[in-house]
C-alpha cells in the first residue's frame, strides 16, 4: 500500500458518512426498494451509518434489518394517526395507515435533519416531501444532497404538470448532486444538469430460476401442471397501466384455455383493479397474491411476465424476470438498458389489447434451459456483486466535498 492510499484511508475516516434516505416506504414486490436495499447493504458493509424517513407508514421486513443495523427508521406523521410519531422514528405496524400528514410534515423532518449531523440526504421520491426534505437539508447546511431519478418526468394531468413545474424543479434546485438509473431518466428529470447514472442491479443469489419454488409456490397457489401462467409483479397504480393489463390477459383468456393470471403486488388501485377483474369474469383466471418475499418463487412459476408500463426509468423488475428464464412483454417506453437476453421483447403502446394478446400467445421462440439466464444477467453487469456504483460517488464525493465544499 502506498502513501496516496493511506492518507486515503485515513481521510475517509475522518469524513461524515452518515446518511439520511428519503424514500416512499421499503415494501417488498417493488423495484425500487429492491436497488436500494441491495445499496443499502454495501454501504452498512463499508462503514456508513443510514438512517430511513419514509412517506408511508407499510409494514416491510427491511425495517428490522434497518433497526438491527443500529440504523432509525423514521415514518412520516400520517394523516390518521392522532399519536405523536416518536422521535425515534421507530413503528413496526404491518399495515398500510392513511398517508402523510402534510401539517405536521415539514417539523418532522426539519427535527431528523437537524438532530442527525448527517454527511448526506439521499432523495429518493418526487413532489411536495422531496422538496421540503431538500429545502431543510439545504437549510441545515448538509454537504452533499442528492435528488435520485428512478423515474422519467411523465405528464398526464394538471397534476403532473405542478409536480414538474414547481415540486421538481425547486427539489434540482435545493439539491447539489443529481443521480439517475437510466440516461433516459436522468435528462427527463435534470435536463442541462450534469448527472451520474447510477446502476440498478439485483441480487442473483436470491433471483433465480428454481424448479423447487417454481412447483412449491404452484402448489400452494392450487396451479396445476397444465397451467400455462403470465404474470406480473408491480405497484397498482397509473404508471403500471393496471387496466390495459387486464384487458391484454382477457385476450389472451380467449385464446389460451389453459391461461392463468398471477399479480404479485399492491397499489392505490388495487381494489379497483380486483373489481374490474371481476367484471370481466376473470376472478377464478386471476390470483392477486400481494407483496411477497419469495421472489425467485414468484418468478419462477412463471411461464411468462407481461408489463405495459406508461413509463419507466429502467424497470428493475425486467432484469429480475429475465435472471428467471421468463420470456418478457413490455411497453416500447421502457428503456432498451434492460434487454440484455432474447427473452426481453417491446411492443408499442399503440397496439390495442388484441393486439398485445395475439403477440404474446403466439409466442414460439425457443429458449435457453431456464437456469443459464442467472450467468446472463451476471455477464451483462447488472448484478449487485458487480456494482459499486453508489458507494465509489458517495466515497469520491465526500472526499471532494472534504477539499473543495460545495455549497
Amino acid at each position: 500500500m502506498n502513501y496516496g492510499d493511506v492518507h486515503e484511508r485515513k481521510m475517509m475516516n475522518k469524513l461524515n458518512k452518515k446518511i439520511l434516505f428519503i424514500i416512499g416506504n421499503l415494501r417488498v414486490s417493488n423495484g425500487v426498494t429492491s436497488v436500494i436495499m441491495n445499496h443499502y447493504n454495501k454501504l452498512i458493509k463499508a462503514g456508513y451509518e443510514v438512517d430511513f424517513c419514509a412517506m408511508y407508514n407499510w409494514g416491510s421486513p427491511y425495517i428490522k434489518t434497518v433497526l438491527n443495523n443500529g440504523g432509525n427508521y423514521y415514518i412520516l406523521p400520517q394523516e390518521d394517526i392522532k399519536d405523536e410519531v416518536e422521535t425515534s422514528g421507530i413503528r413496526m405496524e404491518e399495515d398500510r395507515s392513511g398517508k402523510p400528514d402534510k401539517k405536521r410534515a415539514y417539523d418532522f423532518v426539519k427535527k431528523i435533519i437537524e438532530n442527525g449531523n448527517y454527511g448526506i440526504v439521499h432523495i429518493h421520491i418526487i413532489g411536495y416531501y422531496a422538496l421540503i426534505a431538500s429545502q431543510i437539508a439545504k437549510k441545515c447546511n448538509v454537504t452533499i444532497r442528492i435528488f435520485h431519478s428512478h423515474n422519467p418526468i411523465h405528464i398526464h394531468n394538471l397534476h403532473s404538470l405542478l409536480f414538474t413545474l414547481f415540486y421538481n424543479v425547486q427539489c434540482v434546485h435545493n439539491c447539489n448532486r443529481y443521480l439517475a438509473c437510466s440516461n433516459l431518466a436522468g435528462k427527463s428529470m435534470f435536463g442541462h444538469r450534469k448527472f451520474n447514472v447510477i446502476r440498478n442491479t439485483i441480487d442473483t443469489n436470491i433471483i433465480y430460476y428454481s424448479e423447487q419454488k417454481r412447483n412449491e409456490l404452484r402448489k400452494e397457489l392450487s396451479i396445476s401442471g397444465n397451467d400455462f401462467v403470465y404474470g406480473t409483479v408491480c405497484r397498482q397504480t397509473y404508471q403500471k397501466n393496471p387496466y390495459f393489463l387486464i384487458d391484454v390477459f382477457e385476450q389472451i383468456a380467449l385464446r389460451k384455455e389453459n391461461a392463468k393470471f398471477v399479480w404479485a403486488g399492491t397499489g392505490e388501485l388495487e381494489i379497483k383493479i380486483k373489481q374490474y377483474a371481476e367484471s370481466k369474469k376473470l376472478g377464478s383466471k386471476i390470483l392477486f397474491i400481494g407483496n411477497r418475499d419469495d421472489m425467485a418463487g414468484v418468478y419462477s412459476m412463471m411461464d411468462c411476465f407481461i408489463l405495459p408500463s406508461r413509463y419507466e426509468g429502467l424497470g428493475i423488475v425486467f432484469v429480475e424476470a429475465q435472471a428467471c428464464g421468463v420470456p418478457v412483454y413490455a411497453s416500447d417506453v421502457v428503456p432498451k438498458d434492460v434487454m440484455m437476453t432474447r427473452l426481453m421483447h417491446y411492443i408499442s403502446l399503440k397496439k390495442t389489447a388484441a393486439e398485445w394478446a395475439e403477440i404474446i400467445a403466439k409466442d414460439n421462440l425457443v429458449y435457453e434451459e431456464r437456469s443459464v439466464y442467472k450467468q446472463k444477467i451476471i455477464d451483462a453487469k447488472y448484478d449487485k456483486s458487480n456494482n459499486n456504483d453508489l458507494l465509489e460517488y458517495y466515497e469520491s464525493h465526500l472526499l471532494m466535498q472534504s477539499s473543495y465544499p460545495l455549497k
